[in-house]
């Protein structure tokens, strides 16, 4: 994914503080999301977990920033999770591409973990079979964990 990006060019991968910019206002869709992802987190954290870190991301002269919802990251290997109301690819998207920069800033591989309170794909990660598109959590290192609150 990455690689498609930026064409195979190296790339620094840092821990930074927020990037400056202003805030969207949110839609009603958004803010039932943030909400979610606020219980979430409240149920969650007496983990050892970074929640919302900010990372900085470097190719020559382009600079991006990406901010996975939950870290954790252990002695030979860690975890991206993201926390989305409703199961979507793009969550499974970037939870591919936070896992792909996590590997490369601590050079060990990452698991991806998206949880949700409604979700879209069967425990196999294929979608139920009346859904017009399939999600694809791409692969066996992505869990989906399905957290009703």
């Amino acid at each position: 994914m990455l690689e498609e990006m930026w064409r195979g060019s190296p790339l620094k991968v840092e821990w930074s503080s927020p990037p400056n910019h202003q805030e969207k206002p949110r839609s009603r869709k958004k803010a039932q999301g943030v909400r979610y992802e606020k219980r979430v987190r409240r149920i969650l954290e007496d983990q050892s977990l970074m929640f919302g870190p900010w990372m900085r991301v470097q190719n020559g002269n382009k600079v991006f920033h990406r901010q996975p919802d939950a870290v954790l990251v252990g002695e030979s290997g860690g975890l991206v999770a993201e926390i989305k109301h409703t199961e979507v690819q793009n969550a499974w998207d970037q939870l591919s591409e936070y896992a792909e920069l996590l590997s490369n800033l601590y050079e060990m591989p990452f698991k991806r973990l998206l949880i949700a309170k409604i979700i879209h794909s069967e425990p196999d990660g294929r979608g139920p079979e009346d859904s017009d598109r399939m999600l694809d959590p791409g692969g066996p290192d992505a869990r989906l964990w399905h957290l009703f609150i």
